[in-house]
């Protein structure tokens, strides 16, 4: 067994690191890591690649100063009049970032480029889809400039209806200079890639949103790109609307209006028209830490809401021409809570075993204890080596007079304090990386390398061929040269250990090395062995690779992020570092929310909360490739409020422009 603390060694009492997330005890303090700021070590523990690193760091930093600085004398407004507009765009993407993104990375993904635009496919299939009369009404309001909220059940075209609006509205308002009057977010990251925007956190500039307005407000206006967007769009899209609480959707509402002023009209949101969509039978927000509330307030029910939404619309028509009708019958009676004995037992058979093929179930449970021993159990059967990479956890409380408030804020926090890894291991990413790796995406851990070899396969991509193998024997001789400045022993292998590099495997095609060495496989298993024996030699913390699903560049080197929740004063009153990555054959019904899943096994033994059964069966796309454990119709519950809220919806065909 290999353990990590998140920086790869064990830590010892002598481990320094600087940063800006403080830790009690023998370690000085806690940073964003993993290149992502400075890391100090010892002497003793010193190398010539932590060197470099802290080098290109202070370089990156300098640079950055500089900019900020002539950006401030107005030299690089000069200078972007003479550039053409995408060269306008690429250089402020590159200037501005974002509050949760760290100053300095080093571009180690060729094909990672980070889009901030609200551009959307004017190809999608969606255009040549006819809409029914009610999906045609509701895009009527809309274009109108109605401000509006449609719903529906599984089934209703609730997808294919924002998506084609989406299409309508970015040609009735298309981007001038670089600047977008629509903008289309969502309430979770997954929910935000289906539609190709961003999360409505980002868009607005506002982190978690757990402050107070005036402190949220004076975040967004020292976040110049936030601000820019709060000012130049017209319209605001928002999908997954049921995961944003009252509290925090009231909040945004004031800071759209002090942000861009006060709506001559006096409508609420500074004049922005709003376009909510989805299901409040669906779970809703988590409560935010420290909540003494367990229950969260419902956008519908906040004061912003019934001043800005004046049309609510159900989509009716069930399209049945495609998928199981009468499946989506029985999810619409889970939907309310009113199940019958026919829906009942049509449930109950569903706890027959899937049909084995190549493809393993997904499993679903609603506790994280059983979330958790199903997915060790699944490890177990997993051979090779484990990885254990503990987390640093930090914060400005005091451990010792403060436990239990540590301890619920804590619980704020998804990643995990010990997290064990094999290669094989299917997991689920925590974090939202950029607008096509978010936290919900699903992949399975190829293999475990460290960054400054995972450099070097990216390097390859651009040194001749004839170059490779003196490259790779060079960075080999530096690494038996490190390894013996900091006194660590050479590493012992036999040739059979060389055969094995399922790293190569993956990043020979993702690198587009392949063609390189098509009739010449002589050379391709030279290059296979060396690198493996790059590996073997680092003394670098390794890190795991990942194929992440649907994701086109390929594998990610996943490397630890950074967690915080925040006091007044923008003081982090807790903290931890650890990989953004999470075991995910089995997975909570809560995390489950957004995915679509073809072959899954619910069990609902412990189903405790309104929505939870109807998110969890709902995930599936047939009952060919459901299997459901423990169906309990006493058990399935939809919230009284949102069944009273929805008892007023109107349909299309009655709404009034």
């Amino acid at each position: 067994m290999t353990r990590y603390g998140p920086f790869g060694k064990s830590l010892s009492s002598s481990f320094k690191l600087v940063g800006k997330f403080r830790i009690k005890g023998n370690h000085a303090t806690i940073p964003l890591i993993s290149n992502r700021s400075l890391v100090d070590f010892p002497l003793s523990l010193n190398s010539v690649n932590v060197v470099n690193r802290y080098s290109s760091y202070q370089t990156a930093n300098e640079l950055k100063a500089k900019a900020l600085s002539q950006m401030n004398e107005q030299e690089i407004f000069n200078m972007l009049h003479k550039m053409a507009p995408e060269e306008q765009s690429r250089f402020l993407s590159d200037l501005f970032q974002e509050d949760d993104h760290p100053p300095y990375k080093p571009k180690l993904e060729p094909n990672a480029i980070l889009s901030k635009s609200f551009n959307y496919d004017s190809h999608n299939t969606s255009s040549l889809i006819e809409l029914s009369d009610e999906q045609e009404k509701v895009i009527d309001l809309i274009m109108q400039g109605h401000s509006v909220f449609f719903t529906g059940s599984a089934g209703t075209g609730k997808s294919i209806l924002l998506k084609t609006l989406i299409q309508r509205l970015l040609r009735k308002y298309p981007s001038y200079d670089n600047v977008e009057q629509v903008a289309v977010c969502a309430a979770t990251g997954l929910a935000a890639l289906n539609i190709n925007g961003m999360t409505l956190h980002r868009f607005a500039g506002i982190g978690l949103g757990h402050h107070d307005v005036e402190s949220l407000l004076k975040r967004v206006k020292a976040n110049y790109e936030a601000k820019m967007r709060w000012q130049s769009i017209r319209v605001l899209i928002i999908d997954e609307i049921s995961m944003i609480d009252g509290e925090l959707f009231d909040k945004i509402a004031e800071i759209a209006s002090r942000i861009r002023g006060k709506d001559p009209k006096g409508n609420p949101w500074g004049g922005i028209q709003l376009v909510c969509c989805g299901d409040f039978f669906q779970l809703p927000s988590v409560p935010k830490p420290e909540s003494l509330d367990s229950d969260v307030t419902f956008c519908f029910e906040s004061k912003s809401w019934k001043q800005k939404i004046k049309h609510h619309i159900v989509l009716e028509k069930v399209f049945r021409q495609k998928g199981d009708a009468e499946f989506i019958d029985m999810l619409n009676e889970v939907r309310f809570g009113n199940v019958s004995q026919e829906t009942t037992k049509k449930f109950m058979e569903l706890s027959r075993p899937l049909a084995s093929d190549d493809i393993e179930p997904a499993q679903i449970y609603s506790t994280r204890n059983e979330v958790d021993t199903a997915n060790n159990t699944r490890l177990e059967e997993l051979e090779g080596e484990e990885h254990v990479f503990t987390a640093v956890d930090g914060g400005t409380l005091n451990p010792e007079t403060d436990k239990d408030r540590i301890k619920a804020l804590m619980k704020g926090i998804t990643a995990p304090r010990t997290l064990t890894l094999k290669t094989g291991a299917k997991v689920m990413m925590l974090k939202n990386m950029d607008d096509t790796l978010v936290n919900g995406s699903l992949g399975k851990v190829v293999d475990f390398i460290d960054q400054e070899t995972y450099a070097v396969y990216c390097s390859l991509m651009t040194l001749p061929r004839h170059h490779h193998l003196g490259f790779i024997k060079k960075k080999i001789k530096e690494n038996r040269r490190s390894r013996e400045y900091i006194g660590l022993p050479q590493i012992r292998y036999t040739e059979e250990d060389l055969f094995d590099n399922l790293a190569f495997d993956y990043l020979l095609g993702h690198l587009s090395l392949s063609p390189r060495y098509f009739g010449d496989s002589k050379r391709a298993v030279q290059v296979k062995r060396l690198l493996k024996k790059l590996t073997i030699t680092s003394g670098n913390r390794r890190f795991p690779l990942v194929k992440f699903d649907g994701l086109d560049r390929g594998c990610v080197l996943v490397e630890p992020e950074s967690w915080q929740v925040e006091g007044k004063e923008d003081k982090p009153l807790v903290s931890r570092t650890q990989l953004p990555l999470l075991l995910a054959w089995a997975i909570s019904i809560h995390k489950s929310q957004g995915q679509t899943l073809y072959k899954v096994k619910v069990d609902l033994k412990g189903v405790f909360e309104n929505g939870q059964a109807y998110v969890a069966l709902s995930r599936a796309v047939n009952r060919e490739g459901l299997q459901v454990l423990n169906f309990d119709p006493a058990k399935v519950k939809a919230n009284d409020k949102v069944v009273q809220f929805y008892s007023k919806l109107s349909n299309a065909g009655t709404v009034k422009s």
